[in-house]
């Protein structure tokens, strides 16, 4: 990289006698990993990765904590306050994640050389969260029974959301350089089990370690009228846990290889590529797909928890019933990641999408026929045990569909951009599951569940011939399409 001096903010500038903008897009467009360009060195033994692996799991941990709060067990919690329009105005938080592709080349292109291009912004981001953690400890238990302070929450969820969206951001475009070419797609395997691990923590084990009945019942011998934790000391640990962990990746991690046709690239340089790039007929496409593709099985995977709530169904049998899918969800996880290793890891994608719309009509059929319970003695074992069937077959097509799509994108992205390419690719992927929430949950509201689900869910049966041909069609585009020339 450019500059006479690491230590200072790397933000590089065209000075007498530096290249030309054209002569740089050129030299960084063939510095890719092509093979072509750069025959391979000998692989390197999946031993040698495993610190690496590591590292990119907590990582993607560290996300999965506030999204398992903010689509997990605050919803949950809320419900027995809030109405289905107020969860749903509260799910606007999550737009940080849809729209991180208009910041994304800022984290690619500015940051400190001495210190790492990656480490420059998971660092601060992640000692910042830390710290809203620490401060939202002391006002969460009342917020969350206050429909008054929906504004509130969800700002300040916004804000949270926003710091954790550019942390991916730096984490994709470190994971295309952290490990090597010939187990980069095991990246994705990474970022599934990091965020199953990180949203298992803040919506499973909270649920469960907050609730009373489900403390007297399986963790204690003498019954208390306490839980284990308060919900405002489980954020303040993880407070602690993430500046203290941070402090550590800051002084003791070296960021490894870099390409280093990238420390000419402007902050101009990948704004003309990113906009470059979203004008590819094959992005286009696939931007179409993403944004479309899951609609049709949203309502009732977004609301169906929420609706076992309203109808007596503890929240402690939720969150235990949770527990029980962790090890099915790792390995569904690795499982799929291992099927995306394959030339058609879309393929995976769309038995998986199959399997939701079977299992979406499951859901609405179960949730139709189930009785309101007053009381957590009243649930008979047949319920858990449907609760459980349902929650084990989601389990399985949500990880293979997640894992697939990951690989998809690692293996089409032009790394010549550094991470802006697989974060664009992220960000269509998140917006197409969050952008419809919000007006969903108002439906369901109005219309309730049941109605609105299933005209959902056969709106996509009947389109699902149509996505068939958009999936092979893009699986089959040649590699050499998805690349960004500007």
């Amino acid at each position: 990289m450019s500059g006479s001096n690491d230590n200072k903010l790397t933000h590089r500038k065209k000075q007498g006698g530096s290249k030309t903008q054209d002569e740089i897009i050129a030299e960084t467009e063939s510095n890719t990993y092509d093979a072509k360009k750069h025959p391979k060195t000998p692989a390197k033994p999946l031993s040698e990765e495993v610190p690496n692996l590591i590292l990119l799991t907590l990582l993607y941990c560290f996300q999965g904590v506030p999204l398992g709060l903010a689509f997990g067990s605050l919803p949950i919690l809320m419900k027995h306050h809030f109405t289905y329009t107020e969860i749903g105005i509260f799910t606007l938080c999550s737009y940080p994640f849809s729209l991180k592709i208009l910041w994304s080349p800022i984290v690619d292109s500015i940051f400190f050389k001495s210190f790492g291009r990656r480490k420059t912004w998971i660092v601060p981001m992640q000692i910042i969260s830390g710290g809203m953690l620490m401060y939202l400890s002391s006002s969460i238990d009342h917020w969350v029974t206050q429909p008054q302070m929906i504004a509130q929450i969800t700002l300040f969820f916004f804000v949270l959301v926003f710091i954790y969206a550019t942390q991916d951001i730096a984490v994709d475009g470190w994971a295309l350089t952290l490990l090597s070419d010939e187990h980069s797609s095991l990246g994705s395997t990474c970022q599934s089990v990091g965020q199953q691990i990180g949203v298992f923590l803040s919506y499973s084990f909270l649920l469960s370690m907050t609730s009373v009945e489900f403390c007297n019942q399986y963790l204690r011998t003498v019954a208390l009228d306490e839980p284990v934790i308060t919900v405002g000391g489980y954020l303040y640990a993880w407070g602690v846990i993430y500046v203290l962990f941070t402090l550590g990746l800051a002084f003791f991690k070296d960021e490894g290889r870099d390409d280093e046709a990238l420390d000419q690239l402007t902050l101009k340089v990948v704004y003309q590529k990113m906009f470059a790039m979203a004008r590819l007929p094959a992005v286009l496409r696939l931007v179409a797909f993403l944004l479309v593709t899951k609609i049709s099985f949203i309502p009732v995977e977004t609301s169906m928890s929420l609706k076992l709530v309203e109808k007596g169904f503890p929240d402690q049998d939720l969150a235990f019933i949770a527990i029980l899918m962790i090890p099915f969800d790792v390995f569904f996880s690795i499982y799929g990641g291992k099927m995306s290793h394959s030339q058609h890891p879309l393929m995976t994608f769309r038995k998986g999408l199959i399997v939701k719309l079977i299992l979406g009509f499951a859901n609405v059929g179960f949730a139709y026929i189930m009785p309101t319970f007053k009381s957590a003695e009243e649930v008979e074992m047949k319920w858990m045990a449907g609760v459980i069937l349902l929650s084990f077959v989601g389990s399985m097509a949500g990880n293979l569909m997640f894992v697939s799509q990951c690989a998809f994108f690692i293996n089409i992205s032009d790394k010549s951009i550094g991470g802006t390419y697989l974060t664009l690719l992220n960000t269509i992927a998140n917006l197409g599951y969050m952008w419809p929430k919000v007006f969903i949950f108002y439906l369901i509201d109005r219309f309730g569940f049941t109605e609105i689900c299933t005209i959902f869910l056969t709106v996509g049966v009947l389109t699902n011939p149509l996505l068939a041909k958009m999936t092979k069609a893009i699986e089959n585009t040649p590699k050499e399409q998805w690349k960004c020339h500007t």
